[in-house]
Protein backbone atom coordinates (compact mmCIF):
# COMPACT_ATOMS: atom_id res chain seq x y z
CA UNK A 1 0.00 0.00 0.00
CA UNK A 2 1.56 3.40 -1.04
CA UNK A 3 1.58 5.62 1.88
CA UNK A 4 1.57 9.17 1.39
CA UNK A 5 4.94 11.37 2.95
CA UNK A 6 2.52 12.89 5.51
CA UNK A 7 1.67 9.98 7.57
CA UNK A 8 3.34 9.32 10.99
CA UNK A 9 5.16 6.10 11.28
CA UNK A 10 2.94 5.51 14.58
CA UNK A 11 -0.15 6.36 11.96
CA UNK A 12 0.88 4.05 9.34
CA UNK A 13 1.31 1.24 11.95
CA UNK A 14 -2.10 1.60 13.95
CA UNK A 15 -3.47 1.47 9.98
CA UNK A 16 -1.44 -1.80 9.57
CA UNK A 17 -3.02 -3.00 12.80
CA UNK A 18 -6.26 -2.09 12.07
CA UNK A 19 -6.00 -3.98 8.38
CA UNK A 20 -4.63 -6.82 10.07
CA UNK A 21 -7.79 -7.25 12.57
CA UNK A 22 -10.06 -7.20 10.07
CA UNK A 23 -11.90 -10.60 9.15
CA UNK A 24 -10.50 -11.71 5.67
CA UNK A 25 -13.75 -11.17 4.11
CA UNK A 26 -13.83 -7.40 5.11
CA UNK A 27 -10.27 -6.96 3.64
CA UNK A 28 -11.48 -8.49 0.63
CA UNK A 29 -14.17 -6.44 0.09
CA UNK A 30 -12.11 -3.45 0.88
CA UNK A 31 -9.60 -4.93 -1.88
CA UNK A 32 -12.83 -5.40 -4.10
CA UNK A 33 -14.40 -1.96 -3.23
CA UNK A 34 -10.84 -0.03 -4.61
CA UNK A 35 -10.52 -1.64 -7.86
CA UNK A 36 -13.74 -0.90 -8.96
CA UNK A 37 -13.29 2.86 -8.10
CA UNK A 38 -10.07 2.76 -9.63
CA UNK A 39 -11.90 0.89 -12.78
CA UNK A 40 -14.23 3.53 -12.48
CA UNK A 41 -11.95 6.39 -12.56
CA UNK A 42 -9.94 5.07 -14.92
CA UNK A 43 -12.98 4.43 -17.94
CA UNK A 44 -13.61 8.25 -16.81
CA UNK A 45 -10.94 9.42 -18.23
CA UNK A 46 -10.54 7.45 -21.36
CA UNK A 47 -13.91 8.63 -22.13
CA UNK A 48 -13.24 12.63 -21.83
CA UNK A 49 -10.01 11.59 -23.37
CA UNK A 50 -11.93 10.36 -26.74
CA UNK A 51 -15.24 11.55 -26.46
CA UNK A 52 -17.45 10.20 -29.09
CA UNK A 53 -15.26 6.86 -28.25
CA UNK A 54 -18.23 3.89 -28.37
CA UNK A 55 -18.22 1.35 -25.14
CA UNK A 56 -16.27 -1.22 -27.34
CA UNK A 57 -13.72 0.79 -27.88
CA UNK A 58 -13.57 2.33 -24.43
CA UNK A 59 -13.61 -1.30 -23.04
CA UNK A 60 -10.70 -1.39 -25.46
CA UNK A 61 -8.13 0.99 -24.74
CA UNK A 62 -9.16 0.25 -20.68
CA UNK A 63 -7.50 -3.19 -21.42
CA UNK A 64 -4.55 -2.17 -23.13
CA UNK A 65 -4.03 0.10 -20.46
CA UNK A 66 -3.93 -2.00 -18.48
CA UNK A 67 -2.74 -5.35 -19.53
CA UNK A 68 -0.44 -3.80 -22.39
CA UNK A 69 -1.12 -3.79 -25.79
CA UNK A 70 -0.22 -7.77 -26.46
CA UNK A 71 -2.70 -9.35 -23.31
CA UNK A 72 -5.16 -6.97 -23.68
CA UNK A 73 -5.62 -7.60 -27.42
CA UNK A 74 -5.79 -11.11 -26.38
CA UNK A 75 -7.94 -10.37 -23.71
CA UNK A 76 -10.26 -9.26 -26.21
CA UNK A 77 -10.16 -11.50 -28.26
CA UNK A 78 -11.57 -13.91 -25.57
CA UNK A 79 -14.04 -11.59 -24.77
CA UNK A 80 -15.27 -11.40 -28.75
CA UNK A 81 -15.31 -15.14 -28.47
CA UNK A 82 -17.63 -15.02 -26.17
CA UNK A 83 -19.98 -12.80 -27.43
CA UNK A 84 -20.31 -14.76 -30.47
CA UNK A 85 -20.85 -17.82 -28.86
CA UNK A 86 -23.94 -16.39 -27.07
CA UNK A 87 -25.89 -14.91 -29.96
CA UNK A 88 -24.47 -17.81 -32.68
CA UNK A 89 -22.78 -15.59 -34.89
Amino acid sequence: MPWSRDTRPEARLRMIELARSLPFERRLAAIDAEFAASRLLTLAGIRSRTPGASEEDIEAQYYRLMLGNDLGERVLELQRARRRSRTGT
